[in-house]
C-alpha cells in the first residue's frame, strides 16, 4: 500500500500547520493513533487515504491562503 507515501504527506503537511501528525489525522479521520500504526508498519484502507488526503487539501498552511488571496 502507500503507507511511506501517506506518512510523509502527514508529516509534512503537519509541520506546514504547526500542529502534531496525531493531530492532523485526529482531525481528518478521527483517529489520533493512525499515525503511529503506521509509523509502525500498519495499514490502513484506501478509503481513509482518500479522506486524509482531502483534509490535508482542504486545510493548507495560513502562508499559502494568503498567496491564494
Amino acid at each position: 500500500m502507500q503507507t511511506h507515501s501517506i506518512t510523509s504527506e502527514i508529516r509534512e503537511h503537519a509541520e506546514k500547520l504547526g500542529i502534531a501528525p496525531a493531530t492532523l489525522t485526529s482531525r481528518a479521520v478521527q483517529n489520533s493513533r493512525l499515525y503511529h500504526h503506521l509509523e509502525g508498519g500498519g495499514d490502513c484502507t484506501t478509503r481513509t487515504i482518500e479522506r486524509i488526503r482531502q483534509w490535508i487539501a482542504d486545510h493548507p498552511p495560513i502562508a499559502e491562503k494568503a498567496k491564494a488571496s
